[in-house]
């Protein structure tokens, strides 16, 4: 039997052995850990990249989107910008149509007015010369028989034609006439104060030339007289206006203001129509009435000059052209005037 003391070393020694085997089969934790530090942080390395890329990816698909956004935009923008203006367009085109449909709408109410008020300067020119009638010029045709007159003086109303001379005439002296002459179109003239034998007019006015009178007119009664006129696309127009104004209140400026507008109202109708402007004829009845007389014939001479308008200055009527009123022009003066007209239109 051993001794106690020896049983107890020889445990100890066991148990020493045993704890160096135990620790000798036991991983390094330190290593281990050093291991899993550097697995770690590969992992955060990768996480890292990992998200850079997810983050430069959503970065690069969000550019793309504002890009893709930026031009859709801009596109659709541009798109609007373009219809908008071709609405601008159909709004303009429209207007204009409307302004051009109101401007005929004016046109047409301004040739009603004209045409009521030469309806109604027809009246009283009918009316004066109904009233006048009497004691005038009555023509008959002429006869086989060479003693027979060609034109007695009537005593009665009735009347054939409303002068003898009426193919420029002069009747009351304040007339204003309207003489066509055509070649190739017509020559439309104005004078007021013009008289002929019916024979003598007959063959020194052609069939293309015409006179229109209008008695008592004025110069602004003219722009409605003139327009069924223009239509006819004359040739030429000899205009012989402002007697019937003179003893108005109108200054000489102002008569020639609108004589000038019957010339820009012939003009502006067509550009081809040749205008000439006949002087008024010398009176009697009055020092200041033929004072504004000669005025009114400068003012319209100058303005001729200036504007490449002929100007009939008839010179050769003088005091003994001029019936016993000292106002119309008698037989001779008439005569006279015709053939101012006749060797201007000639």
């Amino acid at each position: 039997m051993k001794p106690k003391g020896q049983s107890l070393l020889k445990n100890r020694k066991l148990n020493s052995s045993s704890q160096v085997i135990d620790l000798s089969t036991q991983p390094n934790h330190s290593l281990i850990c050093s291991e899993l530090v550097e697995k770690i942080k590969d992992l955060e390395l990768y996480f890292n990249i990992k998200i850079s890329a997810l983050t430069q990816e959503v970065s690069s698909i969000q550019d793309k989107w504002k890009a893709y956004a930026n031009e859709s935009l801009l596109h659709e923008n541009r798109a609007l910008k373009d219809e908008n203006k071709s609405l601008l367009q159909n709004v303009a085109n429209l207007s204009f149509i409307v302004s051009d449909l109101n401007t005929k709408l004016k046109e047409s109410e301004n040739e009603k007015q004209s045409l009521v008020t030469v309806l109604k300067l027809v009246n009283l020119d009918q009316s004066t010369h109904d009233q006048n009638s009497h004691g005038t010029w009555k023509t008959h045709c002429r006869s086989m028989n060479k003693d027979q007159h060609l034109s007695t003086r009537s005593q009665d109303s009735e009347v054939v034609t409303r002068n003898a001379f009426d193919v420029l005439s002069d009747t009351g002296g304040n007339e204003t006439n309207i003489y066509d002459y055509d070649d190739g179109r017509s020559k439309v003239d104005d004078p007021s104060s013009i008289a002929t034998s019916q024979r003598e007019s007959q063959r020194s006015i052609a069939d293309n030339e015409s006179s229109n009178s209008k008695p008592g007119s004025k110069v602004n009664d003219m722009q409605d007289y003139l327009k069924p006129l223009l239509r006819r696309n004359p040739h030429q127009i000899i205009l012989h206006v402002g007697t019937n104004d003179i003893k108005s209140e109108k200054s000489p400026d102002q008569l020639v203001e609108g004589i000038v507008k019957l010339v820009s109202q012939v003009r502006k109708k067509s550009a081809h129509i040749k205008v000439a402007i006949s002087a008024l004829t010398i009176r009697k009845d009055g020092h200041l009435i033929q004072t504004k007389v000669n005025q009114t014939n400068n003012l319209l001479n100058s303005f001729c000059s200036d504007n490449n308008v002929d100007f009939l200055n008839h010179t050769n009527i003088d005091l003994d052209c001029l019936n016993r009123g000292g106002l119309h022009l008698n037989r001779r003066g008439s005569t006279i005037m015709q053939r101012n007209y006749m060797d201007f239109l000639n």
